[in-house]
This record gives structure tokens, C-alpha cells and sequence, in this order.
């Protein structure tokens, strides 16, 4: 049986969003709130009003919610400003990236404590209040994540380690199962761990991020040089820096709707290109620029692998999902090559 019941229901709407500012959040004018939620939103309209409906039927701790539209083409922005006006929304002309976009909603946030929670996620069984409860009883955690679901059955295997040379590999070359048969070595996503347990992690994954106000403070806000991607890693390299953990608590849990893939499915090769192009950045900024070198290297090598080989085998199946591989993996090996992004 499943462990929960969950309904998502979609909806429709049209229009084009403009830049402003509306509406108050969802404590009291004269109160701080307890958390600020940050969601940035880029043509996700209906998943987003089911993650806003969710964060006030699940939570009860005063709260503000605070929506960055990225120039979303579905109307998400009039519709939000319409339907929900306890909403803080800010409306960009265009796409500044989800790290921006998220220092958009901290600069203006008035919680204690940030939440930063993406659009394609929906609240259960108070999550919320139960990790507000969990990091103030442990005041060494400075970034806080928690369960999550992709089905009402499964759970995602979320968090992982830094990026360097040996996950670089791991991942490059298609090694996770050799060294998941290695004892003393950590997987790049800790894939002997089923997230049913708590523990410390290198990174907490983006999708659900609680931060207290102090620690954005110490450690500053999201390096907006990440367009999307690695930011998230970033930050939890930044709170290592300064003593604090990263902790995976499996005493709150949400559901990543079909494990992201709803929110992605508008992915492309200039897409695969901004996630290697963000991976690469991450470690030559924390790791040096030998890490980066070397790390380039495999890349390109495991790349060049994977579009032979895949290629040699779409034209003997004549399969259209190994074409699209294809696709994107040259538009990654053109980047890397040349520098070129797709278009």
C-alpha cells in the first residue's frame, strides 16, 4: 500500500507577465515570519499553484511566499497575482537564471529562516513545520533537506557528493557500479542509501532547501555565475567553509512530482550544455584549475564514448530516443570543443 494518498490536479490559463511587485505574505503585517518560501517558476504555471496550495494547507507556522517568474510565456504571473494575492511575486522580463532569481526573493525575504523550493514540488504532512522544528533543535545544521517522493511509492534519491575528479569519473565513465562494489568508497549519489535514515551530506538537493537567515548572512547568497545547476552545491560547499552541515532529515518528506521530469521536460541540448558548463564551473571555483582540467578531459572522453556508441547503435535499431541522446551529447562535445552552445 502507499504510504500516502496524493491528488494533482491541472489547470489552464493564458497571458504574458510584466515586472512588479504585489501582494503580502502569509503572516500577520506586524510579525516576523517564521520562514520565507522562495519559488522560482519558469512556464510551470499549473504545477505551481498546486505547490502554493499544498504550502498553506500543510503548514501552520507563519510564513511568506514569494514567487520569481522568469518570463514565463503561460501566464503564470497574472494568474499567481490574480488567484493569490498573499503571493510576493516579482515578475522578470526575462529568464535571469534560477540563482538570480532566487537572490531576488532573499533580498526581499522577511523570514527567519529560507526555504528555497522548487515549483514542481508539493507539501505533505506539514513538512514544513516539522523541519523548522527539526533545525532549530540542532544548531549546527546549516542547510536542512528532506525526504522526498517521485511517486507515492518511491522515494528519490536525492543529496550527493562535490563534484571532483572522482565523480567525475564515477559518473564520465559509467563506473558506478564497479565502485559501488568498493567498501571504503562514497558514490557520487550515495546510491547504497536508501534515504530512509538521516545523515550529513555533502549537498543537499535543490528542491528543497531550509536555511537560517543567519547562516545566507555568513555564507552570502546563491553565485549568480550559475545560470541553474551547481548552485545548490555551491552554497553547501560555502556552509562546510564555515563549520556548519549539511543534513538530510527523513522526518519530513514532499513529493517531486515524477521526479522533476514534469518541470524538465522542456530540456534541450543547450540545456545538457548549462549543466556541464555549471559542473565545471563549481570545480574549477572549489577545487582548482588542475581538478578542472582534468575533470574536462573525462568529461569530453566519456561524451565522445557515449555519442559513438549510442550513434552506432541508433542506426542498427532505427530508435528515435537514441537519436536524441545523440543530439544532446554532441551538443555537449561542440561546447566542450568549441565553445558553441546550441541552439
Amino acid at each position: 500500500m502507499p504510504p500516502f494518498r496524493f491528488t494533482h490536479g491541472m489547470r489552464g490559463s493564458s497571458g504574458m507577465s510584466t515586472e512588479h511587485e504585489s501582494g503580502q505574505g502569509g503572516a500577520s503585517a506586524d510579525a516576523r515570519p517564521e520562514v520565507s518560501v522562495i519559488i522560482v517558476s519558469w512556464n510551470t504555471l499549473d504545477l505551481v499553484l498546486d505547490c502554493i496550495e499544498s504550502i498553506h494547507r500543510e503548514t501552520v507556522s507563519d510564513h511568506e511566499i514569494i514567487l520569481i517568474d522568469n518570463a514565463s510565456a503561460d501566464g503564470t504571473a497574472e494568474v499567481i497575482a490574480q488567484r493569490h494575492p498573499e503571493v510576493r511575486l516579482i515578475a522578470n522580463q526575462d529568464n535571469r537564471g534560477f540563482a538570480a532569481a532566487n537572490n531576488q526573493g532573499i533580498e526581499i525575504a522577511q523570514g527567519r529562516l529560507v526555504l528555497l523550493l522548487n515549483p514542481d514540488t508539493v507539501i505533505l504532512e506539514g513538512a514544513i513545520d516539522r523541519s523548522i522544528e527539526k533545525i532549530d533543535s540542532d544548531d549546527g545544521i546549516g542547510v536542512l533537506g528532506c525526504q522526498v517522493w517521485e511517486t507515492p511509492d518511491r522515494i528519490q534519491l536525492t543529496s550527493f557528493r562535490f563534484e571532483g575528479v572522482a565523480t567525475v569519473l564515477e559518473s564520465s565513465l559509467g563506473l558506478t557500479r564497479l565502485v559501488n562494489r568498493l567498501p571504503w568508497f562514497e558514490t557520487a549519489y550515495y546510491v547504497n542509501w536508501d534515504r530512509r535514515s538521516d545523515r550529513d551530506v555533502e549537498v543537499v538537493s535543490g528542491m528543497f532547501m531550509l536555511v537560517p537567515r543567519d547562516v545566507i548572512d555568513r555564507t552570502g547568497s546563491l553565485d549568480e555565475r550559475f545560470f541553474i545547476y551547481a548552485e545548490e552545491a555551491d552554497l553547501c560547499w560555502r556552509v562546510r567553509q564555515i563549520g556548519l552541515k549539511n543534513h538530510f532529515w527523513c522526518g519530513a518528506r514532499i513529493m517531486h512530482l515524477d521526479g522533476g521530469s514534469k518541470s524538465t521536460e522542456q530540456i534541450r541540448p543547450r540545456m545538457h550544455v548549462q549543466m556541464l558548463k555549471s559542473k565545471l564551473q563549481f570545480i574549477r571555483k572549489n577545487r582548482g584549475v588542475i581538478s578542472h582540467a582534468l575533470c574536462w578531459l573525462i568529461i569530453t572522453i566519456g561524451l565522445l564514448i557515449r555519442w559513438v556508441g549510442v550513434g552506432v547503435l541508433s542506426l542498427l535499431r532505427g530508435r528515435e530516443k537514441d537519436r536524441k541522446r545523440c543530439r544532446v551529447w554532441f551538443g555537449g562535445l561542440r561546447w566542450l570543443l568549441t565553445g558553441a552552445t546550441p541552439d
